[in-house]
């Protein structure tokens, strides 16, 4: 298990096993003492610690941007997505 400082953020990965092939890892993302993302399943392609920690920093901060991108759809006329 590590906690990683990612810029802003600081992620907590924690190796879970190997299911089908893929490694399994628990992560939590956080900033600013605040909760965002979090999972206790995800599959990455990605044994080594380091390199898997960037796989889920990308998946995590996508997903996070997609829920922001709808709310703010939700609640807003004018919509520009937060991810590109």
């Amino acid at each position: 298990m590590g906690i990683h400082k990612v810029g802003e953020y600081e992620i907590a990965i924690k190796f879970i096993g190997v299911q089908s092939r893929m490694a399994v890892w628990e992560y939590l993302i956080k900033k600013d003492g605040q909760y965002l993302a979090s999972s206790e399943y995800h599959p990455t392609s990605e044994l080594d610690e380091r390199k898997a920690l960037l796989e889920i920093a990308l998946d995590g901060l996508f997903y996070m941007g997609e829920q922001m991108d709808t709310l703010e759809k939700r609640y807003s006329k004018t919509s520009v997505p937060y991810y590109h």
